[in-house]
């Protein structure tokens, strides 16, 4: 049997063996919690996603959304059916903000998910931007690199923004300058693969919003982009349904 003393000793032992496994615990729980607070602040949005994550609000849309219809009538000379119809396309690409990014594996970036050559070639976005020394991920620069590959290997796009009717002006907008003839299941004419409105509808839209009482007037002025501070958004929540990709 134990003596009075060893239970004592014991006793004491086991007293102060417990504070100190309870402070030690207590220490690894609030270290495992603030490392998961830093990787939630890092904006993650889902395995493999960029951080820095870029959402486009309601109010962001019309304010971009006017910005584009004014450069595309006054800098384009395009009919309001045609900036309509370009929209329709551009709204359900990107929600019209420059900064988004596909995160789905195919690469795509910004208003036009541009991708491949497009994007980063010897004449795409990227060095376009470099050239005249402005960042790539501006809605101006995006609009003014539109107008350059207008007239730069995309000049059979140019008649989708003379028509007269918004869904053909959807329909070759999509099929001359985003390059979807040969992938149908990606056009989302009607309905979106979420059944959201598809092109047709969103087209509509910024013509009754913009286009129907166009009068022909100058709509020129600077391009205001809400989200001009920098750097590159990139969601997960975008859509990939297509993008302006091929050389």
């Amino acid at each position: 049997m134990l003596s009075r003393r060893a239970k004592k000793i014991g006793l004491w032992t086991i007293g102060l063996l417990v504070p100190l496994f309870v402070l030690f615990f207590g220490a690894l729980v609030l270290m495992l919690l603030f490392a998961g607070g830093a990787a939630s602040e890092s904006g993650s949005c889902g395995s493999g996603n960029a951080s820095n994550v870029d959402v486009t609000t309601s109010a962001d849309m019309n304010k971009r959304a006017k910005s584009i219809y004014g450069y595309l009538r006054s800098e384009l000379h395009v009919t309001p059916q045609g900036a309509a119809g370009a929209m329709g396309v551009w709204q359900f690409e990107s929600s019209f903000n420059p900064k988004i990014g596909n995160t789905a594996g195919s690469g795509a970036t910004g208003l036009a998910q541009w991708m491949g050559n497009r994007l980063t070639g010897a004449n795409g976005l990227k060095a376009f931007a470099s050239r005249k020394g402005e960042k790539w991920d501006s809605l101006q620069t995006q609009l003014d690199f539109t107008k350059y590959e207008l007239n730069h290997g995309y000049q059979g796009a140019k008649a989708a923004l003379r028509k007269s009717d918004v869904h053909k002006a959807v329909y070759d907008w999509l099929m001359d300058y985003e390059g979807m003839r040969n992938n149908p299941e990606q056009w989302y004419l009607e309905r979106g693969p979420s059944g959201q409105p598809g092109r047709y509808p969103d087209g509509d839209h910024w013509y009754a919003k913009f286009g129907a009482n166009d009068t022909g007037a100058d709509n020129s002025g600077d391009v205001s982009d809400p989200d001009d501070s920098g750097g590159t958004g990139n969601t997960g929540c975008g859509s990939d349904a297509s993008a302006a990709g091929g050389d």
